[in-house]
């Protein structure tokens, strides 16, 4: 296609964030992100309000000629997949100079802007996900976090609940409004997130807990007694708070994670035969009835259903923290496991029509395109990819 100048492509998607770009210039667009992907995560970006203020704050830091420059050779460098090193180094300094380019565009066209659809559109294909979850109170009152404001959001027994961003902190209360936790109650919350996002949460002695989509995490609103317990299904990654004197546990299916203070990962989806805790920092002992496996850094143990374990070592801890991170990584991933991802953020269901190990994908994709620019770097002579509505049809 023609190449797309400066102004063009400004406009585009200024109007594209309005929500009223025509179908001629839909197409145009569509076009541009088919041979430039990256387009679509600094759209993602922008459509963040969140990530919108920080990435504002962050602008003075910025030489924005020399950035400006950089940013546009790297959006139009073709046959580059956009997942390579060197976008992500470069997209801290994009992303903030569209932020003003995209702002500037729309009070020069306030005609096509409406505020309210702002923060509904979404780059072409499914849905893109984000930052969602909800919170279920010990009295059973549920509360979409995407309709809180910031600050302070509840009380619960000993503890504040506060909404920061894309994340939750449980802030205890002091003295003298709980002269004593033995006398306080202790109340459980539960954070799940749905399909299509993500979520993360401080809890009162300051753990830090990133779930991932389809996850669900139990927990008391503040930590009594000699030992500080949790449970989980899904997937999530805990930065543990140090207290030796009152170890950290994660209940997961029939297993048990042991925790002094540490960094680790635990995944525990329902439709997963094997639940997998994978060790960065520290050490943990994962253990059941009949089995108890220490593990050292960068090691992890598979349990099956079928109480299989399977030690593993030398894991990359990029694979690891990625999903946090905003980022798909793919390790010598065969189709099935490639699409089972993308089935549980996109929220589709797939048709396989090709043999789940055939074929082997390496490569980090962000969370935040649309699954058709992730599907078109997949395709290939031997595998094509079928839209029908919610469905994706994988076929030789």
């Amino acid at each position: 296609m023609p190449e797309i100048s400066e102004e063009t492509l400004k406009l585009l998607v200024c109007k594209y964030l309005a929500d009223s770009l025509t179908e001629e210039e839909s197409n145009e667009l569509d076009a541009y992100g088919a041979e430039h992907p990256q387009i679509w995560l600094l759209i993602a970006r922008l459509q963040d309000e969140d990530q919108l203020t920080s990435d504002l704050a962050g602008i003075q830091e910025i030489d924005p000629r020399s950035a400006l420059e950089e940013a546009w050779e790297m959006i139009n460098k073709k046959n580059t997949p956009f997942y390579k090193k060197p976008f992500w180094r470069v997209a801290a300094i994009i992303i903030p100079l569209a932020v003003v380019t995209t702002i500037i565009a729309l009070q020069r066209h306030r005609s096509v802007t409406n505020p309210k659809n702002i923060a509904h559109a979404t780059p072409p294909g499914t849905r893109i996900g984000g930052y969602r979850a909800i919170l279920t109170l010990a009295g059973g009152q549920q509360l979409d976090l995407q309709d809180q404001p910031k600050g302070d959001i509840a009380f619960q027994s000993g503890a504040r609940i506060v909404r920061t961003d894309s994340a939750l902190s449980y802030v205890p209360v002091p003295l003298p409004y709980v002269e004593s936790q033995q006398q306080t109650p202790v109340q459980y919350n539960v954070l799940t997130t749905p399909r299509t996002s993500q979520y993360s949460i401080i809890l009162p002695d300051g753990t830090k807990v990133w779930l991932n989509d389809s996850s669900r995490l139990y927990y008391p609103t503040f930590f009594s007694g000699a030992d500080r317990e949790v449970a989980l299904t899904g997937e999530a990654y805990f930065e543990v708070a140090k207290d030796p004197a009152h170890p950290f546990h994660v209940k997961v299916n029939n297993l048990t994670v042991d925790v002094l203070g540490t960094s680790f990962s635990i995944r525990a989806y329902s439709d997963e035969n094997n639940t997998t805790a994978i060790l960065l920092n520290g050490k943990i002992s994962v253990r059941n009835g009949q089995h108890q496996q220490v593990l050292s850094p960068n090691e992890g143990v598979s349990i099956s259903r079928e109480n299989k374990w399977q030690l593993r070592k030398d894991i990359d801890p990029d694979s690891v923290t990625a999903w946090k991170e905003g980022i798909f990584y793919f390790s010598h991933a065969d189709i099935a496991t490639v699409m089972h991802e993308l089935s549980k953020w996109y929220n589709v269901e797939v048709e396989m029509r090709v043999p789940n190990n055939q074929y082997n994908y390496e490569g980090e994709f962000s969370r935040y395109v649309s699954l058709s620019v992730i599907l078109n770097y997949m395709t290939n002579e031997d595998v094509h990819f079928i839209r029908e509505g919610n469905k994706v049809i994988v076929t030789p």
